[in-house]
């Protein structure tokens, strides 16, 4: 990301702050999620499979991953208030929203172990220009103040492909196949890097940019998002 989509980015969240905080689901004024909206959708903490953290035994997924991926965990199932904010926040420019959904990520803190490096799911150029922001990158810099664990842009998407939403699994693994690239194998060489996205569904995109760290050298990957899809 250049500066000029940095300082764009910044402006646009200083602008957002102004506003009062509205419930995601019932737009309820004084947060960004009220109480009662909040229990309704409730943490991931019960894993079947501790490496691809789905819930249950048989329906793990792990087959479906390169073994370049280490493990994946989301923080919510992506129902309710964290669907309806996600939504806002990408596609209806709430960018204040992105540090309370950072802030959202320490429940699964203790589940990772060591992290070396966070790495947001990069958008393509041209998205990014017509969108304004990339909406991992802004999570993501909100976790890195917290861990105190350095982020950098060390993936590149190559290919703007089609959105994957509404894909057929099949589909969204094609889809994705050799989108991302990790120019400077300096960055990761060695490290345990995070992958950060807003939703995790099938696994496809975080897969395949942990394949393009692999390559670069790095030590392992996890992939970790605010939902699971």
């Amino acid at each position: 990301m250049t500066l000029r989509d940095r300082l764009t980015g910044m402006s646009q969240l200083a602008t957002q702050a102004i506003y009062a905080a509205l419930c995601a689901e019932c737009n309820r004024r004084g947060s960004w999620v009220c109480d009662e909206c909040r229990v309704r959708v409730r943490p991931i903490t019960r894993r079947g499979c501790l490496r691809c953290g789905v819930l249950s035994v048989p329906d793990c997924e792990c087959d479906m991953l390169p073994d370049a991926i280490e493990l994946l965990r989301s923080v919510y199932p992506y129902a309710g208030w964290v669907r309806s904010s996600v939504h806002r926040f990408k596609y209806d420019g709430e960018f204040a929203r992105a540090e309370n959904l950072a802030a959202e990520f320490d429940k699964i803190r203790a589940d990772l172990g060591r992290i070396d490096l966070i790495a947001p799911v990069p958008i393509h150029r041209r998205r990014l220009r017509e969108r304004g922001f990339n909406q991992s990158a802004l999570i993501a810099r909100n976790v890195s103040d917290t861990w105190q664990v350095p982020i950098a842009d060390a993936l590149e998407r190559r290919i703007d492909n089609a959105r994957q939403v509404g894909k057929p699994r099949d589909e969204r693994w094609l889809n994705v196949d050799g989108a991302f690239s990790c120019p400077d194998s300096n960055v990761v060489y060695g490290k345990r890097v995070a992958v950060l996205d807003d939703v995790i569904t099938t696994g496809a995109t975080v897969s395949t940019c942990a394949l393009a760290l692999k390559a670069a050298g790095a030590g392992s990957v996890i992939g970790i998002s605010l939902a699971r899809g």
